[in-house]
C-alpha cells in the first residue's frame, strides 16, 4: 500500500532541488516513490521518479544503468509529456552525455530543455536549465557564450534570494575560468563567492575552488587559508562528493609546495594518496603522481623527479584509456536503449496500423477512441461516429480480381484519410476490417459532419478507379452517430451500425443517421 505522508508531487519536488547531496538515500526514497506511484497508475510521478532514480545512478558512477533509465524516461516523454517531464529528461541526458564524453551531445540536449521551457515555467527551474547550459556550453569551449548564460542564472538566483544556487553558479563559473586559464576571472568569481557566502552556505567543494583560483593568481596564503577550511568544512558537513577531500589535499599540497614548504608537502600529499587508495578514486591519484614529480623537482630530487614523471604519464594514458571505454559503454548502452525504443515504438505501430492502407485499424481504435469521446465531452467538442462501407464489395473481387479489390481499398482509405482535419486533434479515419471504414469528425454545427460525409459519397460514386475499367462504379454507405456525453465506444458505433444497415436497406450509394443536433 502506498505510504502515508506529503502527496507524490511534493515528495519528487523535494527529490528534483536538491539533486547533489544524500545520493543513496535519495536514490531510495525515488524507487519508493516510483512503486507507490505505479500502485496508483500514476504515469507521470512514476516516471518522474524514475528520472531521479537514473540521476542518482549517475551521481553513484552507475553511469550505463542510469542511461539506460533516463534514455527509457526521455524516450516515454517524447511520446507522452508532459513537457515539464521531457526538459527535465533531456536536462538528465545532457549531463549523461557529459559523463560519456559527448561534448556536443551534452549540449544539444541542455537547448532542448532550455526549449521546452514556457512563460509558466518558474524561475527557479529557469535558472536551474540556464545553469546546466552554461556548464555544457563552457565544455563545449564557448567561454563567452557560458558566461552570459551564468550571469543570467546568478541574476534569476539574486532575485530569488536563493544563495545555495547562487553559490553553485559562482562555483561553476570559477572553475570554467581557472580551467581555461583565465586566472583574474577565476579569481573574481572566486572572490564573488567567497564574500558573499557565510560559512554555514559555504561547501568543501567551493572552498576547493577558491584556494584554486587564489593558487593560480599567487595569492598563496589566502589559498591556504581557503584550503584549510575546506578541511573544516568537510569534518562539519561530512562527505557530499567521495572525492573532495582528496581534491582539497592534493590543492593544499600545491600550495605548499609553491610556499618552499617542502616536508609538509609531503606529508599533505602522503594523505592525500592514502584517501585515494580508500576511496579508489583513481583519477586524483593519477594527478597526485603529477605533483609528486613536481616536489621531487622542487626537492632537487631530478631522478626522482623524472620516475615520477614517467609514471604519471603511464598512468594517466592508462586512466585515458579506461575512461575512454567508460565512455563507449555508456554511449552504448545510450545508444541501445535509444534505438530499442525505437524499435519498440515502430512495432507498435506496426500493431495498430493496417498494412493494406496504412490507416489505423481496429485495435487502434478500440485504444483510442474511448480516451477521445471522454476528452472531446469534457472539453464541449461534438462527434460524430461514421461506418462506411463500400457497397457490392464482394463483387468487385469477383468480378475483377481480389488484386484490383485491395485497389480499391487503398484508394478509399486514402480519400477516407483526406476527409480528416489533421489540425484537430479529435478527427480520425481508420480500417475495421474488410471493406469496413470508420470516421470520427468534429460536428461544428448541425448538419456540417453529415455534409462532410455526403460529399465523400459523391466524390466516391464519381470516382475513377485504378485497376477498374472506365465504366466500373463503386459506391459507398455511410451511417452516422451524433456522439452525446453519455455514449461510451459501443453505443455510439452501435447506432452508427443501425444506421448504416439502414442505408443498405434504403438502396445503398446513401447516409443515413442521427437527426443533425
Amino acid at each position: 500500500m502506498p505510504a502515508h505522508g506529503p502527496p507524490l508531487g511534493v515528495r519528487l519536488d523535494a527529490l528534483e532541488r536538491h539533486r547533489a547531496s544524500e545520493v543513496e538515500v535519495r536514490l531510495a526514497s525515488a524507487r519508493q516513490i516510483e512503486a507507490e506511484a505505479a500502485e496508483v497508475g500514476d504515469s507521470v510521478s512514476m516516471m518522474r521518479a524514475r528520472l531521479v532514480v537514473g540521476d542518482m545512478l549517475q551521481r553513484l558512477g552507475r553511469v550505463a544503468d542510469a542511461a539506460r533509465v533516463v534514455v527509457g524516461v526521455n524516450v516515454w516523454a517524447t511520446a507522452n509529456g508532459p513537457p515539464s517531464l521531457l526538459a527535465r529528461s533531456h536536462l538528465v541526458v545532457s549531463s549523461l552525455m557529459e559523463n560519456a564524453g559527448d561534448t556536443s551531445g551534452a549540449l544539444d540536449h541542455a537547448v532542448r530543455a532550455i526549449d521546452l521551457l514556457d512563460d509558466d515555467t518558474p524561475p527557479r527551474t529557469r535558472g536551474n536549465y540556464l545553469l546546466r547550459l552554461a556548464d555544457t556550453l563552457a565544455i563545449n569551449g564557448s567561454t563567452h557564450e557560458s558566461r552570459e548564460r551564468y550571469d543570467e542564472a546568478e541574476a534569476l538566483f539574486v532575485e530569488l534570494d536563493d544563495r545555495e544556487r547562487r553559490l553553485n553558479v559562482l562555483n561553476n563559473r570559477a572553475m570554467l575560468e581557472y580551467e581555461a586559464g583565465n586566472t583574474d576571472e577565476a579569481l573574481e568569481a572566486a572572490e564573488r563567492m567567497y564574500a558573499t557566502s557565510t560559512r554555514d552556505e559555504l561547501n568543501p567543494a567551493c572552498a576547493d575552488s577558491v584556494a584554486r583560483a587564489r593558487l593560480a593568481a599567487g595569492h598563496l596564503d589566502a589559498a591556504e587559508h581557503a584550503a584549510r577550511l575546506g578541511f573544516e568544512l568537510q569534518r562539519e558537513q561530512g562527505d557530499v562528493q567521495a572525492v573532495t577531500p582528496a581534491e582539497l589535499g592534493l590543492t593544499l599540497t600545491e600550495i605548499l609546495i609553491a610556499q618552499g614548504r617542502l616536508d609538509e608537502a609531503r606529508e599533505e600529499l602522503d594523505r592525500c594518496l592514502a584517501v585515494c587508495q580508500e576511496r579508489e578514486l583513481r583519477g586524483v591519484a593519477v594527478d597526485a603522481l603529477r605533483v609528486r614529480s613536481e616536489l621531487h623537482a622542487a626537492r632537487g630530487a631530478y631522478r626522482e623527479a623524472y620516475h615520477a614523471a614517467r609514471d604519471y604519464h603511464r598512468e594517466w594514458v592508462s586512466l585515458r584509456s579506461q575512461q575512454q571505454e567508460a565512455a563507449a559503454r555508456t554511449r552504448q548502452a545510450l545508444y541501445e536503449t535509444a534505438e530499442a525504443r525505437r524499435q519498440a515504438d515502430r512495432f507498435r505501430r506496426l500493431a495498430r496500423t493496417d498494412p493494406l492502407t496504412a490507416l489505423p485499424n481496429r485495435r487502434m481504435v478500440n485504444e483510442d477512441l474511448p480516451r477521445r469521446l471522454r476528452e472531446a465531452a469534457a472539453a464541449g467538442v461534438r462527434l460524430v461516429g461514421v461506418l462506411v462501407d463500400i457497397d457490392h464489395f464482394k463483387a468487385v473481387n469477383d468480378t475483377y480480381s481480389h488484386q484490383a479489390g485491395d485497389e480499391v481499398l487503398r484508394e478509399l482509405g486514402a480519400m477516407l484519410a483526406g476527409v480528416v482535419d489533421e489540425s484537430t486533434p479529435w478527427e480520425l479515419a481508420a480500417r475495421l476490417g474488410g471493406e469496413e471504414f470508420l470516421l470520427v469528425l468534429v460536428q461544428d454545427a448541425p448538419g456540417t459532419a453529415h455534409a462532410r460525409v455526403d460529399a465523400l459519397r459523391r466524390e466516391v460514386a464519381e470516382h475513377g478507379w485504378p485497376g477498374l475499367p472506365a465504366d466500373a462504379r463503386v459506391t459507398m454507405s455511410a451511417g452516422i452517430a451524433v456522439a452525446t456525453p453519455e455514449d461510451d465506444q459501443t453505443s455510439l458505433l452501435s447506432r452508427a451500425d443501425m444506421h448504416l444497415y439502414r442505408a443498405k436497406s434504403a438502396g445503398r450509394d446513401r447516409v443515413t443517421g442521427d437527426l443533425p443536433a
